[in-house]
């Protein structure tokens, strides 16, 4: 299934997050929400403010989750997101 979103709305995924053991090893990344992080994937058509692939902070519990592609996101009007990232350095 894949989601298109309404005109003033955006489809946002979870940001895969890096994980190293105590020891520096890389573990297995995965797609999380329980960082305010996330990236755009669809956008409607009157969408002004952000872009597909943009990194953006939102609060999660804004949009309604659900699963396009086979990725899990939410569904949010684009009012609802807080900040786009410009240069991330974070994980």
């Amino acid at each position: 299934m894949r989601i298109t979103p309404l005109p003033n709305h955006i489809f946002v995924v979870a940001r895969k997050q890096k994980q190293e053991s105590k020891g520096g090893i890389v573990l297995q990344t995965k797609e999380t929400l329980d960082t305010p992080v996330g990236v755009v994937v669809e956008c409607g058509d009157k969408v002004e403010s952000v872009a597909f692939g943009d990194k953006v902070y939102i609060d999660w519990a804004q949009g309604k989750q659900t699963i396009s592609e086979g990725h899990q996101g939410v569904v949010i009007d684009e009012k609802h997101v807080l900040a786009v990232i410009e240069d991330d350095t974070t994980n």
